[in-house]
């Protein structure tokens, strides 16, 4: 039984266009593992320093109930830690890390790479469709 050429051509472009779509899955899943590594150390840096009073007392008590498990980050940030010293932290979070972090977001969002590859994933995407549109309106030949 011979194939269908237009079948053939279709199913080729589909193959390329998922190969494609998951080499950018992959890629950037890379670069999300790398940078939770990074965060990962630096998270522990952070701790470290808390624990040494670095940030100020009301951080030390903090990472003191974390590392004894009494509390979590999670809770201190989010409000179900109503300790005086999680209050006192969100304050600062709220004046000082917030306005920031926002920036720092809206910086990334913008950032030119980011861009580039959402719109390479999108196109991606938009031409697996576009053929397996042809390929449900093709009709099979014998």
């Amino acid at each position: 039984m011979a194939q269908n050429p237009e079948f053939a051509v279709l199913l080729a472009e589909i193959r390329a266009q998922t190969a494609e779509i998951q080499s950018a899955t992959r890629a950037q899943r890379e670069r999300n593992d790398a940078e939770r590594a990074a965060r990962a150390d630096d998270d522990e840096k952070l701790a470290a320093k808390r624990r040494k009073g670095e940030y100020g007392r009301d951080w030390q008590v903090l990472q003191e109930r974390v590392d004894m498990n009494r509390t979590t980050l999670d809770d201190v940030f989010s409000g179900v830690d109503k300790s005086e010293e999680a209050r006192a932290v969100r304050t600062i979070i709220e004046r000082d890390v917030v306005p920031r972090a926002r920036e720092e977001f809206a910086a990334a969002m913008a950032s030119d790479d980011l861009a580039e590859d959402v719109a390479k994933l999108e196109r991606a995407q938009k031409d697996l469709a576009e053929t397996i549109a042809r390929f449900r309106t093709s009709e099979p030949t014998s």
